[in-house]
């Protein structure tokens, strides 16, 4: 490498070292900047050195002249040459420098996004056929379709969808008739299906945030006015009922730690609280979401108020 391309590509690094702690998307503005505009330099450089005529003597040659002109010549257009030849060398160091940028600008923001530590379980997922009072099972193909299969293997339904499920089927007497249907989450949408695997009227949902995991179904009235607990991608905890509408008192919960998992309900007597679990401690929520209490280990509840 030349040496002018070395100090170009010493200033590059400088560049970028100096704004190493700031902003990722500012300093790679500002390396883009300073690339383009020494680019810019240098093919304006390289122009003036490969299409500047040479001048030519207008003086009278003494015998034995002309063979130095002529060598002049020559050592101007191999000056010209190997200027643009670390011209060119400069402008690639100046491509590889900002090449390395965006890489490491990708690496540090990828690294920025902590790893989820909840596990999203796949299936096959139990759950009972109100027809035959035996136990089935539903599983997910690789072209994301469900299948429910009997006790025997036999393939009773399947069902388009159009990505993976949220790591739970739950199943709720949805018309009080003692019937059950299968309650799952798909990105964003709640469906519903029954035992033969249609869906039912008025499915799927559409909810306010993507599921990562969920949901966990609650008939808190004992009158098959379902809610449902979910984790969304962005870490928080929402519930909902099956249109798709949160509680009018209901606040979001955003744990302070990441959740490993759908929070567990605790009670005692007429008052419930959610449990949310990180790897270090058990936050404990009032009912409609409010902060109450942190604890390591299992929470105590005669602590909570």
């Amino acid at each position: 490498m030349t040496p002018e391309a070395q100090c170009l590509r010493g200033f590059l690094c400088l560049a970028a070292n100096s704004l190493y702690l700031q902003d990722m998307k500012k300093r790679t503005l500002l390396i883009c900047l300073c690339a383009v505009l020494l680019l810019v330099i240098a093919n304006a450089v390289a122009v003036g050195f490969l299409y500047s005529p040479v001048k030519e003597e207008r003086a009278e040659l003494a015998p034995g002249d002309a063979d130095t002109t002529a060598i002049n010549g020559v050592t101007d257009s191999a000056t010209a040459k190997a200027a643009a030849s670390t011209i060119a060398a400069a402008a690639e160091t100046a491509k590889l420098s900002l090449s390395e940028s965006s890489a490491e600008m990708q690496e540090a923001e990828t690294a920025a996004i902590p790893e989820t530590e909840v596990a999203v379980p796949e299936g096959p997922f139990e759950v009972r056929n109100c027809g035959t009072g035996k136990i089935n099972s539903i599983s997910q193909r690789e072209d994301f379709s469900l299948e429910m299969k009997d006790e025997k293997g036999t393939v009773l339904w399947t069902y388009a969808l159009p990505g993976k499920i949220c790591g739970r089927i739950a199943q709720i007497d949805y018309y009080a008739n003692r019937k059950i249907q299968y309650l799952f989450i798909c990105g964003s949408s709640l469906y519903l299906l029954d035992r033969l695997g249609h869906i039912v009227k008025g499915f799927p949902v559409q909810l306010s945030s993507e599921v990562l995991l969920g949901p966990d179904a609650y008939d808190f009235s004992g009158a098959g006015r379902y809610n449902i607990m979910v984790l969304n991608r962005d870490g928080s905890i929402d519930m909902y009922n099956l249109k798709g509408e949160r509680p009018a008192s209901w606040k979001s919960i955003r744990p302070e730690a990441a959740a490993i998992g759908l929070p567990e309900l605790l009670e005692k007597g007429n008052r419930s609280w959610w449990v949310v679990r990180s790897s270090e401690k058990s936050l404990v929520y009032g009912f409609y979401g409010n902060f109450v209490k942190s604890f390591v280990g299992e929470p105590l509840v005669n602590e909570l108020n």
